[in-house]
């Protein structure tokens, strides 16, 4: 992707896994949405797909490789 200089503070995401299926997104909106894209999503899209927020069902990153 190239940007024009033009496009000053343009932000942008592509997510190369899911589908934008409604389970996707009630999965970001459950486990990985912060406050502000669960404030926002509403006022954007539906109001009525607002899961009650949960901690990830398993604590894989810590198993991650390190920085070295």
């Amino acid at each position: 992707m190239i940007l024009d200089d033009d496009l000053h503070g343009f932000n942008g995401h592509i997510d190369l896994v899911g589908s934008g299926s409604d389970e996707d997104i009630e999965m970001f909106l459950r486990y990985y949405a912060d406050a502000l894209h669960r404030q926002q999503w509403p006022q954007d899209w539906s109001k009525d797909m607002m899961p009650e927020t949960k901690p990830l069902p398993y604590d894989r990153d810590r198993l991650l490789p390190k920085p070295e």
